[in-house]
């Protein structure tokens, strides 16, 4: 098993590294006018914060950029989003290769571009942080 060599994205927000803590991903067209949203637990310092859930939108020009890690890699081992610095799938149009790691599974996303959306609070889960999102509450 290789190692990846990465580096963590500091222009994000942490990620949770609490059991209960989960992913969700809307997949749309991947370009500029319907990016993907990639949605993750925030880290909390205290119990007493509300949950937070950092939305992060993503330009993807291959319709096939995210992927469940298959495990062909050795991951980072703290929860934490990375970028892959010597990753084989990133290109010139997609140089960002994305690694979000959580307790539970590890999320790779080739993207052109991605960036903080919006931060999500009190919701119980990541897919329903994308619902409240999307319709805007």
């Amino acid at each position: 098993m290789n190692k990846m060599i990465c580096e963590r994205v500091a222009d994000l927000p942490e990620v949770s590294d609490e059991p209960s803590s989960d992913i969700a991903c809307f997949i749309r067209r991947g370009d500029e006018s319907q990016p993907h949203i990639l949605v993750y637990e925030c880290h909390r310092d205290f119990q007493s914060v509300p949950r937070t859930w950092a939305v992060i939108t993503l330009t993807c020009p291959d319709p096939d950029a995210f992927m469940l890690n298959t495990g062909d890699e050795e991951l980072p081992e703290e929860v934490g989003v990375y970028r892959w610095l010597e990753s084989t799938a990133a290109t010139d149009e997609a140089p960002h290769h994305l690694v979000l790691v959580s307790r539970q599974r590890a999320v790779e996303v080739v993207c052109a571009e991605f960036s903080l959306m919006a931060r999500v609070y009190h919701a119980s889960d990541a897919a329903q942080a994308i619902v409240q999102h999307l319709s805007g509450e």
